[in-house]
């Protein structure tokens, strides 16, 4: 019976860990960093250490006897009746036993949390260290503590970029797909690619230390008897998320009846919280059109690695296709939409318009704005107008960006160049005069003048208003704090990803289509993850109920979790932590994302006279009420409409910057769609799904949940007008077309069945 007046003197971490071990309360003291114990003639120094090997883990050092007690760490499965250092003899078979027991105790938490502690007590006097396993130091020190600094330090770094391939192959097919992939992994840039027929090579250690210290891996395995093989199973599970976590990693092979091996593999690496990207298999022998796939594959494969993997593969080809989701136009080479992210089949052939020519003009464009319809609106005036003047004057710091890709890539390490819609030699070229940091401070249409808040005038003879949207904040209590960020800037991410340093909570406010995105990116760094959504349910403007489900079970089975119809009262913060209250619960983080739409930036046009309702309001050549203004983008509206979508904007911008040089299009507006590539699946989504309530919709459902995939068409006057499409999305570009041409029931049925 343990005596009720003891007192437990710990962290606190292990008081309560250790309240759950012994399921009963008792007497305790939590000591934090350099607390101190007096016993009378001893005194105890506390230093908070966690994860050496525990989260509750502490240093103590008796001051007197200058005794420091270090649970796990530097210590061996080494016994001895003697006890103390000193009296250990066989050398070896000691130095074998600390070294094994670092590598596989300590080494997972090596860095930061080792090297944290041997600096902590590096200007301690030291004569005896208690480890919790093995001989009591008494001797020899500094020399373990200079050994476990050499552990600690990582080895030589590879000279270049560094793909390590270690594959299993049964019939020769997996290794032909290695070496294939291998080829392309090369030809993407200069990275180095080692390896390793796990059949040859005999030392899985040598392979394992190959891979902690590359920069990526792929494991080839074939299936067989529905798994992948042990050498390949032996090398996942030697790896360890503390050291892989955020390595770029996937898995090939070829299979016979049933291919699981390779999915097998993909699920252990996200297990690790690496940085999966889709697999690729053959059945059977490759034929030479699949080892020119695996050539791609490693071509695409080596680009991610670098940060390429928006730039195009191969030669230029000289035609056009745009993306039905964005409406980014691109060479046809380009199998990954730069702007959006969407695959092949997005993609539709493009014809360039026929440019006007005998346009130019000594006229002076102002383009108020650097976002998609600015960047558009600019490159349709150059097109027509190749002397006049063109201004574009921007708030933020970096050229204009591609802003679709800040949730797809939320905690990547990017930089603005890699994103951005066109480089500066784009600019040069096209004498368009970018100025960036422009604060502007008033518009007067009376005489054609912009003022900036730093003193500077210019005058304009025609005026795109393109400022674009902002982040819209609910009146929430607390919104404003410190730990609650938007995302719509590349400040917005820079600021999110310097409040990332732990596995803490985090909680998104809004589960449409950002907020899933942002919550995805979130949960694959290893952050407990809840979406917070004040409807009834998630992507409540994007998706009718049945998918909105389905997609909200799929989100949980990812480890999201997900609550709807939520009533936020207010959110607090205290210190590096916060609360998100609701009306039936409360939500512990470190970080708060509020993603609830966006509102466009108008202010500026109402000072100036323009008529505004949600927005900017245009007509189809997007002229405002204002003579030599036009709006676009999402600050603008169209007959009541404003999707604040990247297509929308670009279309937008094209008939601003064309009219402004003195063309006559009009615009016409294209069908919304939007896409979701996450927890695993794909969504995509466009045209009326059933929002009118006074109008007869018809249905066409396919739901196969087994295999996450669901099919729906809306038919309105028999004619179709919406798709949901998830898990499969192949079929997307030609749903487009069929609403686009307006389909009956009976040929649009073929495309859904």
């Amino acid at each position: 019976m343990m005596n009720p007046e003891i007192k437990v003197v710990a962290t606190p971490t292990a008081i309560n860990f250790l309240k759950e071990i012994i399921n009963r309360d008792f007497y305790s003291i939590a000591v934090k960093e350099n607390d101190t114990l007096s016993l009378g003639d001893k005194t105890l120094q506390f230093m908070i250490l966690p994860n050496l090997h525990w989260p509750d883990t502490m240093y103590t050092y008796d001051v007197e006897d200058k005794a420091l007690f270090t649970c796990d760490s530097f210590g061996s499965h080494y016994a001895t009746e003697e006890v103390l250092r000193s009296k250990v003899t066989d050398e070896q078979v000691y130095f074998t036993a600390a070294k094994y027991y670092f590598d596989h105790i300590i080494g997972p938490f090596k860095n930061p949390y080792m090297i944290n502690g041997l600096e902590r007590i590096k200007d301690l006097d030291i004569d005896l260290v208690c480890t919790g396993h093995g001989p009591v130091l008494d001797s020899h020190i500094e020399e373990l503590f200079d050994l476990y600094r050499n552990w600690c330090t990582p080895g030589k770094p590879n000279d270049h970029k560094t793909v390590v391939i270690p594959y299993v192959s049964a019939y020769g097919y997996t290794a032909q797909l290695a070496r294939q992939i291998a080829k392309g992994i090369h030809a993407s840039g200069n990275v180095a690619v080692k390896l390793f027929d796990m059949v040859q090579e005999k030392n899985t250690e040598k392979v394992s230390a190959e891979i902690l210290l590359a920069d990526a891996v792929l494991f080839g395995t074939p299936t067989i008897v529905g798994e992948a093989l042990a050498p390949i199973w032996a090398l996942t599970a030697s790896m360890d998320a503390t050291e892989d976590k955020g390595k770029l990693a996937s898995a090939f092979g070829s299979y016979g009846w049933s291919g699981e091996g390779v999915p097998h593999i993909l699920e252990r690496l996200k297990q690790l919280h690496m940085n999966v990207v889709d697999g690729f298999r053959v059945r059977f022998k490759p034929d030479e059109n699949q080892l020119k796939d695996a050539y791609d594959y490693g071509y695409h494969f080596g680009c991610k690695l670098l940060n390429r993997e928006l730039k195009s593969p191969v030669v230029n080809t000289g035609k056009l296709v745009k993306c039905v989701i964005c409406g980014a136009i691109f060479d046809a080479s380009i199998t990954v939409c730069p702007v959006c992210g969407a695959g092949e089949e997005s993609f539709v052939p493009y014809e360039e318009e026929t440019k006007r020519s005998g346009m130019d003009s000594d006229r002076i464009y102002v383009i108020l704005g650097g976002g998609a319809a600015a960047v558009s609106a600019a490159e349709a005036i150059r097109q027509r107008d190749t002397t006049g003047v063109i201004l574009m004057f921007n708030q933020e710091t970096e050229l204009p960006y591609n802003r679709p890709m800040l949730t797809k890539a939320l905690l990547a390490d990017f930089s603005s160049q890699q994103i951005a819609i066109y480089p500066q030699a784009w600019f040069d070229e096209n004498k368009i005069q970018y100025v960036n940091q422009a604060l502007i401070e008033k518009l007067n249409t009376s005489n054609n003048t912009i003022f900036l808040k730093d003193g500077r005038t210019f005058h304009y003879d025609k005026c795109i208003y393109a400022l674009g949207a902002s982040s819209f904040i609910p009146p929430i209590e607390g919104a404003q704090n410190e730990r609650v960020k938007t995302i719509r800037t590349l400040s917005d991410v820079a600021a999110i990803q310097n409040l990332i340093h732990d596995k803490k909570p985090a909680v998104l406010i809004g589960g449409g289509i950002l907020g899933l995105e942002a919550a995805w990116e979130l949960s694959k760094a290893g952050k407990d993850v809840t979406v917070l959504e004040a409807m009834d349910r998630l992507m409540p403007r994007q998706l009718d109920a049945q998918a909105s489900q389905m997609v909200r079970k799929t989100a949980e089975k990812h480890g999201l979790h997900m609550m709807t119809g939520v009533k936020i009262t207010q959110i607090t913060e205290n210190g590096e932590e916060c609360t998100v209250h609701t009306e039936n619960g409360e939500y512990p983080c470190d970080l708060v994302i509020i993603s609830a739409g966006v509102r466009a930036n108008v202010i500026l046009a109402k000072d100036a006279g323009m008529e505004c309702e949600r927005a900017v309001v245009v007509n189809a050549k997007m002229e405002t009420s204002t003579a030599d203004v036009y709006a676009c983008g999402d600050c603008a509206q169209y007959k009541g409409i404003n999707y604040a979508l990247w297509s929308q904007a670009l279309e937008e911008g094209r008939i601003a910057g064309a009219n402004a040089a003195g063309d006559t299009l009009e615009y016409e507006p294209d069908i919304p769609a939007l896409t979701f590539f996450g927890i695993d699946t794909q969504l995509f989504a466009a045209g009326d799904l059933g929002s009118k309530p006074d109008q007869q919709y018809k249905t066409l459902e396919i739901k196969d949940e087994s295999r996450n995939v669901y099919r729906k068409a809306y038919f309105l006057n028999s004619q179709l007008c919406g798709i949901v499409l998830i898990g499969d999305i192949s079929k997307m570009r030609e749903l487009i077309a069929a609403m686009k041409e307006q389909k009956s029931f009976a040929d649009a049925a073929a495309l859904i069945v």
